[in-house]
């Protein structure tokens, strides 16, 4: 099994390698990004389970019936394995191929178009003078790590919420891919919104969306090669991982497992997948 391990981290190397050189030389491939994500999420579980071992979660006990599951491994494997080559020969820029790519100028979305984007922009602040507590978003994290919301009124409006923040954010990333001025003028207006979104969301997947959102928007307008893609993206990564560590040690979730369970439950996704591919027959326990 370790062999097998093996092997399927060299793999997805590979394609990381791949991706990167691709990004990097400012080939507009962003199938690539898929493949470079899809690499990260499912190739550091191979390399916490050679260095560190399989971990054994006594507090999951769904996820010990997975991860111990052989048939499932297998499956998962291939499916690993065979999804960047699917993304490669499907998303990928042929050569001698007709561009079809829009042009997302103020003038041809029109006005309508970037109203709604800044009503979406804006939809979070909008929201929020409707929510039944709002003094309840004063705290970060304190709603959205809550167990107890009490009325399922605002166990509603917590999710609609969350719901508007992204829907913030991605009007954020349209609004600065049409800009036609300079970046820093439209990010200086677009970075208290952010930061409102971030704040009411409480999660961190919301400021690793910002994160990469930005460095996508920035590549796909020619300011990202060469040393200057690696070195933003070093950074980038840095502070994900420094984010993620500082959050998970200031609401003590880290208390729950130990800290290698904790970094093979936080950094991978490969158990989620599996999830999906145990046997009908047998019977899973979902406590988490």
């Amino acid at each position: 099994m370790d062999f097998i391990i093996f092997v399927s981290f060299i793999w997805l190397g590979c394609w990381a390698v791949y991706a990167l050189l691709s990004l990097s030389s400012g080939k507009r491939d962003s199938i690539m990004f898929v493949i470079l994500i899809h690499s990260f999420f499912y190739g550091i579980p191979f390399v916490l389970n050679l260095f560190l071992g399989i971990p054994s979660y006594n507090s999951f006990r769904g996820l010990n019936q997975v991860i111990f599951d052989v048939p499932t491994k297998y499956i998962y494997y291939f499916y690993m394995s065979i999804c960047p080559i699917i993304w490669w020969w499907t998303g990928r820029t042929r050569t001698g191929a007709i561009s079809h790519e829009v042009s997302f100028t103020p003038a041809s979305s029109g006005l309508f178009i970037k109203l709604l984007l800044y009503i979406g922009l804006a939809s979070p602040l909008i929201l929020l003078v409707f929510a039944p507590n709002p003094s309840a978003y004063l705290k970060y994290g304190d709603v959205a790590l809550s167990r107890d919301l009490g009325s399922s009124s605002i166990r509603d409006f917590n999710s609609t919420l969350f719901v508007a923040t992204r829907i913030s954010i991605i009007a954020a990333g349209a609004l600065l891919f049409i800009n036609r001025n300079k970046l820093s003028k439209k990010l200086i207006f677009l970075i208290p919104w952010l930061f409102l979104s971030t704040w009411l969301s409480g999660k961190r997947a919301v400021v690793f969306t910002i994160g990469f959102l930005l460095f996508y928007v920035f590549w796909l307008k020619g300011y990202l090669k060469g040393i200057k893609f690696y070195l933003v993206l070093f950074v980038l990564v840095f502070f994900t991982f420094l984010f993620s560590f500082i959050y998970q040690k200031y609401f003590n979730r880290m208390e729950i497992v130990g800290l290698s369970q904790n970094m093979q439950l936080d950094y991978t996704r490969d158990n989620t997948i599996k999830m999906q591919f145990i046997p009908r027959y047998i019977q899973i326990d979902y406590e988490f």
